[in-house]
Order: C-alpha cells, then sequence, then structure tokens
C-alpha cells in the first residue's frame, strides 16, 4: 500500500488532515448543537476521519520499522473508528425514532412511557460506547508504547499516550454504563482528542523538515 515515498508523503499529508477533521467534528459535535442534520453529520464523520487519519500515522511510524505493538495499535484504533460510527449512527437512530413517539403522544401518561422506553432502548447504546472506549484505549497505548524508540515522536509523547489511554479505559470501566463525567470522574475525551493532536502536528513538522520529501526518487 505505501510503497513509494510519494505515496508515504500523500499518506502522511490525507493523516494530517483527517487528525485534525477528526479533532474538529468532535468537539462540534459534542459542544454545538446547529441542527439535527449537520450534527449528525459531524458525529457521524468523526469514525471515517479516525481510521483515515490512524492509516497516515501508521505509514509514518513504519518508516522505522514495523513492531507487533504497531500493528495491534493500528487494528484496535481502526476498529475504534468502525465501532464509533456504529454508535453514533445507533445514538441518531433511536433519537429520531423516540423523539417521532413523544411528539405524537396524546397524554401525559402516553409521554410517560415513550419516556421510559426512550430509556430503556437508548441505554443498549452504552455497551458499543463501551467497546469504542476500549478499542480506543487499547489502542492509543499500543501505539503510544512503540512511539518510545521512535526519533519523530519520542519517550514525552509515548509516555503521555500510554498513560492517557491507560486512565481513560481504567475511568471508563469504573462509570460503565455511565459516563466517566456523570459519576464524578474527569472525561478522557479531551485528552485523546489533545494527544492525537500532537501527534498530526509533529506529523507536520517531520513533512516539512524532513529531506526525504525534497526530490522523492520514486
Amino acid at each position: 500500500m505505501i510503497n513509494s515515498q510519494t505515496n508515504l508523503k500523500l499518506w502522511i499529508i490525507t493523516g494530517i488532515i483527517c487528525g485534525i477533521l477528526a479533532d474538529i467534528v468532535y468537539i462540534l459535535a459534542t459542544t454545538i448543537s446547529i441542527t439535527p442534520t449537520i450534527n449528525n453529520l459531524l458525529f457521524f464523520s468523526f469514525g471515517p476521519f479516525l481510521i483515515i487519519a490512524v492509516i497516515g500515522i501508521y505509514a509514518m511510524l513504519c518508516q522505522q520499522g514495523e513492531t507487533v505493538a504497531r500493528q495491534l495499535g493500528t487494528l484496535f484504533l481502526i476498529l475504534s473508528g468502525v465501532t464509533h460510527t456504529i454508535m453514533a449512527t445507533m445514538q441518531g437512530a433511536i433519537r429520531s425514532v423516540m423523539s417521532g413517539y413523544l411528539s405524537g403522544a396524546d397524554t401525559v401518561a402516553e409521554k410517560d412511557l415513550f419516556r421510559n422506553i426512550y430509556r430503556g432502548v437508548f441505554s443498549t447504546q452504552a455497551g458499543v460506547d463501551m467497546a469504542f472506549d476500549i478499542f480506543i484505549s487499547i489502542g492509543v497505548i499500543l501505539i503510544a508504547y512503540s512511539m518510545w524508540q521512535h526519533t519523530n515522536f519520542g519517550k514525552v509523547v509515548s509516555l503521555l499516550g500510554v498513560m492517557i489511554g491507560s486512565t481513560g479505559l481504567l475511568f471508563n470501566l469504573i462509570a460503565f454504563p455511565d459516563n466517566a463525567a456523570n459519576v464524578g470522574l474527569i472525561d478522557p475525551g479531551p485528552f485523546f482528542g489533545a494527544w492525537f493532536l500532537v501527534i498530526v502536528i509533529q506529523m507536520g513538522y517531520f513533512l516539512k523538515t524532513s529531506p526525504q520529501f525534497k526530490n522523492p526518487t520514486n
């Protein structure tokens, strides 16, 4: 797949762009209410952007060799992107259908019934959300571990990634089936986002300063 300097450069550029877009759409989708359609579009697009960004990160990491941790971390992060897309679309479908039932209810008793059904049905997505948390946490731990001796990332970024991934996994397991922030713990989501942003910034710096991309030969 990554068989030339030109192809490698394109993958790194694509990974940088999609990594930044993943951060942006996640922040917008979870903090700003625009319209249901736009918010769904933002939330649904996070998973695909994450998957593409991870492939770009993997392409850059493998310039200094492949490792089991690197391969498994990439796999887990790709699975996290897939799982998030399933979770997001599940949430959107449940919310849309149940909102229609609630708006069509004629009595208080019917509204209460539909609200209880809504809460029960909506709880099913908590399991998928937990699967996403597991995949992304383990993926970050493994990828960060594989960066320990990488010249373009280094030990500080590696250590931070392992700590964020481990803490995020622990907090989400403790809070399950609720969110960590709802049970008095720190929401690990922003820390994951910040760590990935640091990674794509380092990728951009590498792309700008590396002599191997000045005049690619193949």
